[in-house]
């Protein structure tokens, strides 16, 4: 018993350690873009108002004699020059750009089962897993399973029946009303940004508008899944108590595989393609 309440305190810790460095990140991303947006407006506006007075006349002969060709291009040399005008448009053209509801396509039957299998049995899980079921099979947790390659292995098919009923349901009862439990990277913001998403995508999901929602399904899918694997499990983790604690540890799980679905490309990409 007191084997296992370590285990779990130790659980706790991590995670408390883990928003901890989220909320550090964020902060530190956070002034970084302030200096940098302070650094990138200061000379743009020095240079505006150190403008001297026959810019304007210059700029003006200088558009005439642009606009003025001695062959008969002049059509095509009119069309450059908007072009050039056009691509020094302020936030009207930025305004353009489709957003990430517009550009989203929401999740069809094959791919929610695609994404259920590889949630479920993903090297990194069941990696995760077989090393926690090592720890429970050194300290003999639960002790009906026994310290031997037996019980471990008990353990890991325990964990992974667990993960692939939560993501079963999870991604059945999401079908009902478009909830999309998928996870969207967002790589090109600020590593606080990014931090905020993997926090975020934990409680939140894509509805089928492509807009953010309460994710309905996970709410019920990893507590039901908790509370329904007391059928299957060992008496001395079969309580209330412990399958309310796994579904802490459950949401939990969920954020440190975002924080590695978000962070690892890009991770990889640096080590494996540094040469390129």
């Amino acid at each position: 018993m007191m084997a296992r309440l370590a285990i779990r305190r130790g659980v706790y810790l991590r995670l408390m350690a883990l928003a901890l460095v989220a909320l550090a990140g964020a902060a530190i991303a956070r002034a970084q873009d302030v200096v940098i947006t302070a650094t990138a407006n200061s000379p743009a506006r020095f240079a505006q108002a150190a403008q001297p007075a026959g810019a304007a006349s210059g700029a003006q002969s200088t558009k005439s004699t642009q606009a003025t060709p001695a062959a008969p291009g002049a059509q095509s040399g009119s069309s450059n020059a908007q072009s050039t005008d056009s691509s020094s448009l302020p936030a009207a053209a930025n305004a353009s750009a489709p957003s990430q509801a517009e550009t989203y396509e929401p999740i069809d039957g094959s791919e929610r089962v695609y994404w259920a299998l590889t949630n479920s049995i993903e090297p990194l899980r069941i990696f995760g897993d077989a090393v926690f079921a090592a720890v429970q099979t050194g300290i003999d947790s639960p002790h009906e399973y026994g310290p031997h390659w037996d019980g471990f292995g008990k353990r890991v098919g325990i964990l992974v029946a667990g993960a692939a009923v939560s993501n079963t349901m999870e991604a059945t009862l999401g079908s009902f009303w478009g909830e999309d439990p998928r996870y969207f990277r967002v790589p090109d913001e600020t590593f606080g940004a990014r931090v905020k998403q993997v926090v975020k995508l934990t409680f939140v999901a894509r509805g089928r508008d492509g807009n953010y929602h309460p994710a309905y399904a996970r709410y019920m899918a990893i507590p039901s899944a908790n509370w329904l694997s007391n059928t299957w499990r060992a008496d001395s983790q079969a309580t209330n108590g412990d399958a309310a604690i796994r579904t802490a540890e459950g949401f939990g799980a969920r954020m440190g595989s975002n924080a590695y679905n978000e962070f690892w490309p890009s991770i990889s990409a640096k080590i494996f393609h540094h040469g390129h």
